[in-house]
């Protein structure tokens, strides 16, 4: 089974969730109570330090 990107593309790889849920990010995402991904990029544009 394969997934296409926004952008026309194939994933070649798809995390699995444990992968997904040991990342530094989403560590971040939870640390910083960042509720959805347009949340993440607007403070990631509106605070870049």
């Amino acid at each position: 089974m394969s997934h296409t990107d926004p952008f026309g593309g194939e994933f070649v790889w798809q995390p699995t969730p444990d992968y997904v849920e040991n990342t530094h990010l989403t560590h971040f995402i939870r640390r910083e109570g960042i509720a959805s991904f347009d949340e993440l990029m607007r403070r990631s544009t509106q605070n870049v330090a």
